[in-house]
């Protein structure tokens, strides 16, 4: 493939097993996003198999046997951190990328009341007094559920 870009070899993680493995479609996407990017890590939040994943993607330097565009994907089981529910993990990783609560309301197909209410549980449940701080919070402690194309606006560089 003369002048073709090479894409890089997506592996799923090697554990848990059978559970990575039902989701490994779903998330193949999200790491070639990362692939693209030219960052260096993200952290997330990934369900898998009726669980949760803090997962880490790092981009790997070359060296020996590494070829230039490897992926190291890292994960570890966890609960939902601070009782978060999956939809308020999807409204605070959606107010992240500075969305309204109207456009919010308009992605999920809820009311911008629904959202609003996602919102308010989420500030209460992690302590956050504002959006902004429940922002600064999510990508300190990588509690993102980010979809492929707002990839550009998590990944660490």
């Amino acid at each position: 493939m003369t002048g073709a870009a090479r894409r890089p070899a997506i592996r799923p993680p090697a554990r848990p097993g059978r559970a990575w493995n039902r989701r490994t479609e779903d998330f193949r996407p999200l790491v070639r996003a990362f692939a693209d990017s030219g960052g260096q890590r993200l952290r997330l939040l990934w369900p898998a198999g009726g669980a949760w994943y803090r997962v880490a993607l790092h981009r790997r330097r070359p060296g020996l046997g590494v070829p230039a565009d490897a992926v190291l994907v890292h994960e570890t089981l966890t609960e939902l951190p601070y009782g978060l529910s999956p939809r308020e993990l999807e409204v605070l990783t959606r107010a992240a990328t500075g969305q309204t609560n109207q456009a919010i309301a308009q992605a999920l197909f809820l009311s911008p009341r629904t959202v609003h209410s996602h919102v308010e549980h989420l500030l209460r449940k992690t302590g956050a007094a504002s959006r902004a701080e429940a922002t600064a919070l999510a990508l300190r402690d990588g509690l993102l559920r980010p979809a492929p194309e707002q990839l550009p606006r998590f990944v660490e560089r």
